[in-house]
């Protein structure tokens, strides 16, 4: 069944990142009331967040940033640093909630032909974060 076809009447928002052998990357989008999809460059860096947690403007400011931070530094570690360095218990635009926060970060490194996923669970205290990877 395709994306087009699946009925998400009563799914909480989320969005797929699906990147093929072909090397065709694409965003699928459901924001709680419409589907969105996006073909993607795989070549150029992309930010995303959870759609729920943050704010159009939020997410446009992340992205930006991460943009200016790899145009100094284009490494795992700078991208590594960015990730954790705001964990974002507090939020610029919009309501506050202590118990809403970002509790890890996953990242996806393209090499050949295969991805290495990076999964960094952000629960512990602050550097001492538990951190795991696999190739696929």
């Amino acid at each position: 069944m395709a994306w087009e076809e699946y009925l998400l009447v009563d799914i909480e928002p989320f969005t797929i990142i699906y990147f093929d052998k072909n090397q065709n990357l694409q965003q699928w989008v459901w924001d709680g009331k419409l589907k969105h999809n996006q073909s993607m460059d795989p070549k150029k860096v992309h930010c995303w967040m959870s759609s729920p947690l943050y704010e159009d403007q939020e997410r446009l400011e992340r992205k930006k940033e991460l943009i200016e931070v790899l145009d100094q530094d284009y490494s795992e570690q700078s991208i590594h640093n960015f990730q954790t360095r705001c964990r974002y218990k507090y939020k610029k635009y919009g309501r506050t909630f202590e118990s809403i926060q970002t509790v890890s970060h996953t990242k996806a490194i393209i090499r050949g032909m295969g991805i290495e996923l990076s999964y960094n669970d952000l629960r512990g205290a602050p550097g001492n974060n538990s951190e795991h990877r696999q190739q696929v």
